[in-house]
């Protein structure tokens, strides 16, 4: 409940945010080419450890290693968010 208060507060400012923006300008071409370029990259790395483990595996994989990387984050977001609910009284 708590975190879905937090997602459409979030999203009502981003939305806030961008309608009070004025209209702006492309994308250089040389940046979408880049990101493109990025984006290829990795799609076609991600497909090699594709074929060789399974699909199941391989989102395994990539779920444990992003939560290995963003652990800390996660906790200090998880304690933030138990620190204020009052009832819990977690210090």
């Amino acid at each position: 409940m708590i975190l879905d208060w937090i997602l459409n507060a979030a999203q009502t400012l981003i939305t806030t945010v961008f309608s009070i923006l004025p209209n702006l300008p492309p994308m250089p071409s040389q940046i979408t080419d880049s990101c493109d370029w990025l984006v290829n990259m990795v799609s076609h790395s991600t497909g090699v450890l594709k074929y060789i483990y399974t699909p199941v595996l391989f989102n395994i994989i990539i779920g444990l290693v992003v939560t290995l990387l963003l652990f800390e984050q996660i906790y200090h977001l998880g304690m933030w968010l138990l620190k204020k609910i009052p009832i819990i009284d977690v210090k």
